[in-house]
């Protein structure tokens, strides 16, 4: 995957950090991309995505598709958090996240967006701006990429992130890679048939977009975590026992801590 650099071309580097595994599945393309580049790539997962024996399957299938898209020498590490209790762990999940910016100094840093997916997904979002807004020069610049979310449809929408006047931007995808992403969907035998069947009932909007477009990500917007960031129901109140206020609650009590 990796390309010789550009003479005189400085090597950057690009933190992509996840909730769970199975998220970077969503930002592959602009991974590839930049790894294509020459880059580096440091690629940081914030919980195991199970609390049990499938922990160690769930990190597997991970590394698993890192190699199917020639991204195997990544450098790569997964954080201890307990998977669904970011929103109770923030103010360690901000020290982690923290030293990271500090240590690794990224010329981008990407993040899952501020949707209303999950709550593990919408709380790393809150505490990277956090971290940033106390030391904006630690990164050039932070990016949120969306998973799923449930603006305007009936039960999610795959992929595709929730309207905002930041201006998106796009990988663009070629019908090889659509066909390896669609196919890197069955790599996460753990989370089978659900992630196949959600994928194909409710990713039509994804589809259009992948062959039109490409891969989304934008700048982080400048967003209130005391807020929705949609209006109407939040895909995770369909699965998790967390509500919207829990996690405005959450965020309050963080902000006022850290004053």
């Amino acid at each position: 995957m990796k390309t010789p650099q550009a003479n005189n071309r400085k090597r950057t580097t690009h933190l992509m950090l996840f909730s769970h595994p199975d998220d970077e599945l969503w930002i592959i393309q602009r991974m590839k991309k930049i790894a294509r580049q020459g880059d580096r790539l440091v690629l940081r997962w914030m919980t195991a995505g199970a609390k049990d024996e499938k922990s160690l399957i769930r990190r597997q299938e991970s590394l698993r598709l890192l190699a199917y898209h020639g991204l195997g020498d990544a450098d790569t590490g997964f954080w201890s958090f307990e998977d669904g209790e970011l929103i109770n762990q923030m103010p360690a999940l901000y020290e982690a996240v923290s030293g990271a910016l500090d240590t690794l100094s990224p010329d981008s840093v990407f993040v899952p967006a501020y949707e209303g997916a999950h709550p593990d997904h919408d709380t790393l979002n809150f505490i990277v701006s956090e971290a940033l807004g106390r030391n904006p020069s630690s990164v050039r610049t932070a990016y949120e990429y969306p998973t799923y979310n449930g603006w305007k449809c009936i039960y999610m929408r795959m992929g595709v992130l929730v309207p905002h006047e930041e201006k998106m931007q796009y990988t663009p995808m070629s019908l090889g890679d659509w066909f390896r992403f669609w196919r890197s969907l069955c790599l996460f035998r753990s989370q089978q048939p659900m992630l196949l069947i959600i994928n194909f009932l409710f990713g039509f909007q994804q589809l259009r977009q992948q062959l039109s477009r490409g891969e989304s990500f934008r700048p982080l917007p400048k967003w209130c975590y005391t807020e929705l960031p949609h209006p109407g129901r939040q895909a995770y109140e369909l699965f998790v026992s967390v509500k919207p206020a829990d996690f405005h609650a959450a965020v309050r009590q963080f902000q006022m801590k850290r004053k």
